[in-house]
């Protein structure tokens, strides 16, 4: 947690950073919105990627995804089970 929170005194001087880690918190309300993210980051994927260069770009964005999930404070493990409640749910 730390050096995160040195990454945000770096990029939002003067106090900004507070009002970032406040909107990130505000996330925390949307779990449509963070399951999404999760699964365009591909947080749940397990399979394999033969290609270095696709490797490295998909841990690039599960990496991401993992990061703003948290900072909203959010519960992986939540939103797998929201995203599976979607998935068994027929859309009207």
């Amino acid at each position: 947690m730390m050096k995160q929170a040195r990454w945000f005194l770096a990029r939002w001087p003067g106090g900004r950073w507070k009002v970032v880690l406040d909107q990130y918190s505000r996330l925390r309300g949307f779990d449509a919105v963070l399951a999404d993210i999760a699964q365009r980051g591909g947080i749940y994927s397990t399979h394999f990627i033969a290609s270095e260069r696709e490797a490295a770009f998909a841990e690039g964005k599960r990496a991401l995804a993992l990061e703003i999930i948290g900072l909203a404070k959010a519960d992986p493990s939540h939103l797998r089970a929201l995203i599976e409640t979607y998935e068994r749910t027929p859309q009207k």
